[in-house]
Parts: structure tokens; C-alpha cells; sequence
């Protein structure tokens, strides 16, 4: 348990920006969301396999929310549409450097690795067919492997049952395509006959890592003819806002694979974020603090400067707190005084009077931060212009921001901007054949502080 937040009478952090966990816990912080919600399960329910879209802005809880409603599918808490095996130990992440069989290689293994975390959680016997299934793809190219294999489910081959013909699988490193493929369907084919569910839903994490569209394009290719082919087996890209038509200009054919125009992820109100915090704090405090370590009106004002950005307000709401508990250790070790650990107490109690800080002083420590962290940046004039050129949640292209400037400078314009993402002041997402730029939460606080 966190020092600093159980002396604020905390099991943790209420205003972690951590994505909810798939068990319990994260299910009891979730709220809204109740379309999104719907036109998931109402999609998982109309199919017995497929792929969905899942997008929103950066920070806007994309993870949090596949992770809750995995977790509700697989436990039999949704409220409607098939019992799946999620990835509630592990997501399967993608990467734009990833090559694409090395990438389905470790697709399997996250699979095998949620599979047999399952079993191991609920006591489960480990199907012998998984357990071969893991074997060979953990032996990276050492081992050949054959299996007895026989037709199943209709379309899917299963391994290690008994009887059929034999398959001999070659070493990991050197299977082709298409014998990942037939080893998912295996993956899913034991699933399906030896544990308590319909089959397997597979959340493939941060597609917005995928910068170069032909390659972007590749992937989803290659995929479309061999993985996302597989019966009992659904597919969530997880990915950048407006994932659906980015995905539906690139290539017509994937996107006919995809069920459904995608789900899309939108900022929570104020008053869905002022329910979260309330819900953190009567979960995490277990319902001994009737109230929020900074008042509604430090939330307010920073989801109103972040552009309504939860995560940066979550982020900032943290650092306040951490930065006045900072501020009272160092008074504290700079004298001569005995018995520290009560006055540390002693001070957190006038700090957060009744459990809560007061709004003046919160704003000042925001300022603090803020001003902080823009310091340890050590932003350049140029960059400091550029981001003076942009407004909350007003979106820009490279070729808007150097509209009066020769062709030139589109290439170091570019190169700022990517550099300024890196000191997250900005985001991006892929638009066409564009990129759009817009400040993230951090950069529209700074700019609302005049810091920048």
C-alpha cells in the first residue's frame, strides 16, 4: 500500500491515470460508457467470430474500457452476448517495427499465455493440447512439432484430441502464415471443447503505433487472410480516433472483414468524471473518506483548461497532492524535530482539512507543477512559437501551420511537431493521407497557465 496515499486513508491512488485492470476491482471503478458498451456486446452477439474496431484520442480509457468489458464477457457479467476468453493477464501490443510473422508468433503466445493464466486462476485442468501449443511456440525455432489433428467445429482443426491425421508442425521460426493460422484455430478449438467458453476475444493494443500507412495496410492485409479468418475467434483493434474510415480508405477488403463502422470512445462528461473520482474514493478509501483530496472545483477547472481530457486532469489532480506532500516532508527534514512521522500526520491533517485541500492552495501548487514541469522541457523559441499557434482542441496539419512559408519548411516543421509529441505537448492521429496535430492536456493547461 503507498505510504502517502494510506495516510490519506487510501488503499491507493485515486486518481491513478494506470487503465482499470480486467477483474473486479477495475469492473467496481468503471462508469458511463453505456453505448459503447451496447454496441459491443451487441456486435459479440450477432457472430460467432470477427473483428471489431475500437478508437478514441489518446488518454480518452480506449484500454480501460476493453479491459472491463473483457473481463464482464469472460465472467458472465455482461449483460448480453457470448462467454469469451479475453486477454485479462496480458494484451496483445502491436508495434510499426514488429515484423508480421514475428508479430502473429506473439499474438499465439499471448493467447496461450491468457489460457493458461485462466486455468491457473479458476483451477482449471490445462487442456493437453494447449499445453503442446505452448511448448512449440516457446521453443522459438528449436523444435518441430506433430500433432494428431482432426475437423471440429466446422473450418477449425484441433490438436492433441486423439485420433485423425498427423501434422507435422516445423519449427516455430519457419512456420508459414498459414500454419499460424491453423494454430490459432487449434488454440480456439481446444478452448471451445475443453473450457467453459464460445471462443476467444483478442484485443490487439496501440494499432496507432502503425505511422507508415503502406504499412499499416500490410498488416491488416495479412491478417485479414489468415488470422482474423479463424472461427470462435474475435478480433478488437484498439487504436487511434476514427480508426473505421482511416481503415476503410486504406483498403476496401479489410474493412468488409470488419462487423459493424467501429466503436469510437469519446471524452467523459464533467459529471461522468466527477462520478469516477467519487467511485474511486468510496471504493479505494473503503468508504471511510466522504470526499476527494481536492475539491470539485480544482476538478472543474482542470477538466475545463485540459480540453476535457480525463487522464490529464487525473495526472495533474496527482501531482498536487504528491507535490504538497513533497512540500511537507522537506519542512519537516530541514529541522530538528522529534517523533517526524507524527508531524508529517499532523501536517497532511491541516493540508487536507477534512480529508480535502482548499481550492487556493491547490491552484498554487498547480501552478508549481506546471510550471515545473515546462522548465525541464527546456522548449526552444521555435517550439514555444509553434505551440503558441495552436489552440485547445483545435486540430492542425503541417501544411496549416506553415501556410505562408516556403515548401522548405514543411519537412522541419514536421520534425518539431514530432519532437513536441515526444514531450507529449501535442498529440497526432493519422487522417488520410494527413496528420493532424492538436495540444494535448498538458500543453492546453499550459497555455491556459500563460506558461508557454
Amino acid at each position: 500500500m503507498p505510504e502517502f496515499w494510506e495516510k490519506l486513508g487510501y488503499v491507493s491512488n485515486p486518481y491513478s491515470t494506470e487503465p482499470l485492470a480486467a477483474n473486479q476491482l477495475g469492473a467496481d471503478l468503471f462508469v458511463g460508457r453505456a453505448r459503447a458498451t451496447a454496441s459491443i456486446l451487441a456486435t459479440l452477439g450477432a457472430a460467432s467470430e470477427g473483428v471489431q474496431i475500437l478508437s478514441g484520442a489518446p488518454g480518452v480509457g480506449k484500454t480501460s474500457f476493453f479491459n472491463v468489458t473483457q473481463y464482464k464477457v469472460e465472467t458472465n457479467l455482461a449483460s448480453a452476448g457470448p462467454k469469451l476468453l479475453g486477454c485479462c493477464e496480458q494484451l496483445c501490443q502491436v508495434s510499426e517495427q514488429d515484423d508480421l510473422r514475428e508479430l502473429s508468433r506473439g499474438v499465439l503466445e499471448t493467447l496461450c499465455t491468457n489460457i493458461i493464466a485462466y486455468c491457473l486462476r479458476e483451477g482449471h485442468p490445462l487442456p493437453e493440447g494447449i499445453r503442446n501449443l505452448s511448448n512449440w511456440l516457446k521453443n522459438k525455432g528449436t523444435t518441430s512439432y506433430t500433432a494428431n489433428v482432426r475437423v471440429g467445429i466446422p473450418g477449425v482443426i484441433s490438436v492433441g484430441i486423439g485420433g485423425g491425421q498427423k501434422r507435422e508442425y516445423p519449427p516455430v521460426a519457419d512456420a508459414s502464415f498459414q500454419t499460424l493460422q491453423e494454430v490459432a484455430g487449434l488454440l480456439a478449438q481446444n478452448v471451445v471443447e475443453h473450457l467453459p467458453f464460445d471462443g476467444l476475444l483478442v484485443g490487439l493494443d496501440n494499432m496507432e503505433e502503425y505511422r507508415d500507412l503502406e504499412k499499416l495496410k500490410s498488416l491488416l492485409m495479412t491478417l485479414r487472410d489468415t488470422l482474423f479468418s479463424v472461427p470462435r475467434i474475435w478480433w478488437v483493434l484498439i487504436g487511434q480516433e476514427r480508426l473505421y474510415p482511416l481503415i476503410s480508405r486504406l483498403d476496401r477488403r479489410v474493412a468488409d472483414r470488419i462487423q459493424g463502422a467501429g466503436t469510437e470512445i469519446t471524452h467523459l462528461s464533467l459529471r461522468e468524471l466527477e462520478q469516477a473520482i467519487e467511485r474511486r474514493v468510496l471504493v479505494l478509501s473503503e468508504g471511510r473518506r466522504p470526499q476527494a483530496p481536492l475539491p470539485s472545483s480544482v476538478h472543474q477547472l482542470l477538466y475545463e483548461k485540459t480540453g476535457g481530457q480525463c487522464r490529464a486532469t487525473l495526472q495533474y489532480c496527482s501531482q498536487i497532492c504528491i507535490a504538497a506532500y513533497t512540500g511537507i516532508l522537506e519542512e519537516v527534514e530541514t529541522k530538528e524535530i522529534g517523533q517526524k512521522q507524527k508531524t508529517i500526520g499532523d501536517e497532511l491533517a491541516k493540508m487536507f482539512l477534512s480529508g480535502q485541500m482548499a481550492t487556493d492552495v491547490a491552484l498554487s501548487l498547480l501552478r508549481d507543477v506546471v510550471a515545473g514541469r515546462i522548465e525541464l522541457l527546456d522548449l526552444s523559441a521555435e517550439e514555444t512559437h509553434v505551440l503558441q499557434m495552436l489552440e485547445p482542441v483545435q486540430e492542425r496539419t503541417v501544411e496549416e501551420l506553415t501556410a505562408d512559408v516556403p515548401p522548405t519548411a514543411l519537412t522541419t516543421m514536421e520534425e518539431m511537431l514530432r519532437k513536441l509529441c515526444q514531450k507529449q505537448l501535442l498529440d497526432s492521429r493519422l487522417g488520410g493521407d494527413k496528420t493532424y496535430f492538436v495540444l494535448s492536456g498538458e500543453g492546453a493547461l499550459a497555455r491556459s497557465l500563460d506558461l508557454i
